[in-house]
């Protein structure tokens, strides 16, 4: 039996639809109403949905894949972590369960560096202010934040959340949205990686097996070591407009050059029931702004930001599927956008980097997400909204921007200013299904795909997406450091190749 088959076995078959609906729905909305409760009344410090291995079994941060490997370890130190790698058949490393498909998975040894977390900030040399953080790649996004901010300092872009190790944010490539910036990678200098005979070694940029492992999904070897470059620490000015689509669409260029970061919200897969004709798409979208100001944090910062990932697991963690039920999506979108424009529209927020980026609150849903050309997207996410309106499928699309600046060989955003377009569903509904469809318009337009979220390539597609040349790089790369495949599970396989 190939590496991984049972443990995803149990995954395909609840994402297939084997519970029944109602199950389906009682058990995401649990799930919402507690971690909504635990997050309240700590005052927005905590949630439940982490990763996490109990008698035998590591399950995600959503519930759905898991796995049970021969061998769970939680090494301590570099020696150990190569004692471990080396004595293994099979070795694949996890962190807080973020990812949305079987990556993470191995029946044989499962490593988690959780215990290996520790971070050293010293003082760039070559740039007065800057520091740079000599880190264990198992301390998670959020840590080091505390860490950087404590030294006076913060990273360049951050994503949507940080309960992530800073290993798994490497092995996906991770980004946020940036007219400047948009890439974790950009601030790596150096990354210790352990091969598969268990020997570490230090790789810098311009060697292939750096800029292989940053967003090769793992396959490259145990990344337990990194140097980041840290620039002072600064402000963001966050603001949530909720503006009109065509007016969005038409101004985006000058948005992108105005704002330091930018992101949208769409709602998508509205259906009207009196009138089949009428243009599915809403007329309003949220648009997103963080720029950077000299002005000193809110004091009210904190009591927004719960209020506003309350109000976003209310709108798309239960009314969006109360509102389906009863075939009102059409209303609940436009009367929702509305509301929150009456909400938000009129102020901007003040947080320190470190809290202007992340949110911790979200529902139990189901991700997938490419990049783009920018110039593709308009025509594809136009052809992206009608399918979920064909589908009466409703669920939020988010889309970020990145410049040209990422330091891998493979993931979403290489090679060129990009746009991500992401569908976010709850796992009330089955997702496979119109994840599919959406793959196939996304790749028409050149897509390339985030291989810590819902993919359906094979290793062929893979390569006719990043070219010939670059693919091979990547594998000499990746068979300098794993000639037998240790790295590799059934996902990985597929999609990279062995």
């Amino acid at each position: 039996m190939p590496e991984g088959t049972a443990a995803s076995r149990s995954a395909s078959e609840e994402l297939k639809g084997g519970s029944s609906v109602v199950r389906r729905i009682v058990r995401t909305w649990t799930i919402n109403i507690a971690n909504s409760a635990v997050f309240l009344f700590t005052g927005g410090r905590k949630v439940l949905h982490e990763g996490r291995y109990r008698r035998g079994t590591w399950i995600d941060w959503y519930r759905v894949f898991r796995c049970h490997p021969h061998r769970y370890a939680e090494p301590t130190s570099e020696e150990e972590i190569c004692r471990l790698v080396a004595g293994a058949e099979k070795v694949r490393v996890v962190g807080a369960g973020h990812s949305f498909n079987a990556g993470p998975l191995s029946d044989d040894l499962l490593l988690s560096l959780d215990r290996y977390n520790g971070a050293t900030v010293r003082d760039d040399p070559g740039r007065p202010g800057w520091k740079i953080a000599d880190v264990q790649a198992g301390i998670r996004l959020r840590d080091l934040n505390r860490v950087l901010a404590a030294q006076g300092a913060a990273l360049h872009v951050a994503g949507s959340t940080n309960p992530q190790s800073i290993g798994g944010l490497i092995a996906t490539d991770v980004h946020g949205t940036g007219r400047d910036h948009g890439f974790l990678s950009e601030c790596l200098l150096s990354l210790r990686i352990v091969d598969a005979d268990g020997k570490a070694a230090t790789f810098r940029r311009g060697d292939d097996v750096f800029h292989a492992a940053i967003g090769g999904a793992g396959t490259c070897g145990v990344v337990i070591g990194a140097e980041i470059s840290a620039e002072p620490a600064y402000n963001l000015a966050k603001a949530v407009k909720v503006v009109p689509r065509t007016w969005a669409e038409a101004n985006l260029e000058a948005l992108l050059v105005e704002n330091t970061h930018l992101s949208f919200y769409y709602f998508g897969g509205l259906v009207h029931s009196a009138d089949r004709d009428r243009d599915p798409r809403l007329a309003l979208v949220r648009m997103n702004k963080w720029n950077r100001t000299i002005d000193p944090p809110d004091a009210v910062r904190g009591v927004v930001k719960i209020l506003d990932e309350l109000f976003d697991m209310a709108f798309s963690g239960h009314l969006i599927g109360v509102a389906r039920a009863f075939h009102v999506t059409d209303w609940l979108g436009r009367a929702g956008m509305r509301l929150y424009a009456l909400a938000v529209n009129h102020r901007a927020v003040v947080y320190a980097a470190e809290e202007g980026f992340p949110r911790l609150l979200y529902f139990r849903h189901d991700e997938i997400e490419y990049g783009i050309s920018r110039e593709n997207l308009t025509a594809c996410l136009e052809e992206v909204q009608l399918l979920l309106a064909e589908r009466r499928y409703p669920t939020i699309i988010e889309i970020r921007f990145t410049p040209d600046t990422s330091q891998a060989l493979l993931g979403p955003g290489v090679g060129r200013p990009t746009a991500y377009v992401e569908l976010a569903p709850s796992m009330s509904r089955k997702t496979d299904g119109v994840f599919r469809e959406f793959e196939e318009i996304v790749l028409r337009h050149g897509g390339q795909p985030h291989l810590g979220k819902k993919v359906y390539l094979d290793r062929d597609q893979t390569e006719s997406i990043y070219g010939t040349d670059r693919m091979q790089r990547f594998r000499a790369a990746r068979r300098s450091q794993d000639r037998s495949g240790k790295f590799l599970n059934e996902f990985t396989e597929t999609v990279l190749g062995g």
